[in-house]
């Protein structure tokens, strides 16, 4: 059993040893719990099937999954600490719906998804549909994006359009 144990010696006509011991069982498997959530947690991130990204509620990049670095093309580390809105991925014309976006979720309400055309960092233009909510994380309000790619269906819609004109 894990034991913290403290003690000092003491000198009364002869020397003692006085302390105390506090058995910390139910901390370590407390610790040990919370270390298997946190690695669940961050198997989901990475598996998920839809890219994600988990920013603070003004937008500033905290994490993301591979899933997202594969859509845009970009790598984690230059983008974790930067703000969403200043990244480049996201048009001129799209940054108000982010923004919108993100008062609901300062209101704490999730967002109904949205698409918007968002630029890889190689330059290609994809659609894609985002759904936005709320997290806590250590008393602080984040925000967990889910990121799904819609360009197929986006482009195979204007397939159908083209074809119907005819």
């Amino acid at each position: 059993m894990p034991y913290y144990l403290t003690g000092s010696r003491i000198t009364l006509n002869n020397t003692y040893l006085a302390g105390v011991g506090i058995e910390m069982s139910e901390l370590k498997r407390l610790e040990e719990e919370v270390r298997e959530y946190k690695k669940t947690l961050k198997a989901f991130l990475e598996n998920a099937p839809d890219a994600m990204f988990v920013h603070d509620i003004e937008g500033n990049i905290l994490d993301l999954n591979s899933k997202a670095e594969k859509l845009l093309d970009i790598n984690r580390k230059d983008y974790i600490g930067s703000s969403i809105l200043d990244t480049g991925l996201i048009g001129e014309k799209c940054l108000p719906i982010i923004v919108d976006g993100l008062k609901e979720i300062k209101k704490g309400r999730a967002n109904k998804p949205f698409e918007i055309e968002i630029m890889t960092k190689k330059g290609s233009r994809i659609f894609v549909e985002i759904t936005g909510f709320p997290i806590t994380k250590d008393g602080k309000a984040q925000v967990c994006d889910i990121i799904r790619d819609v360009t197929g269906l986006k482009r195979g819609n204007k397939a159908t359009v083209k074809k119907t004109k005819k």
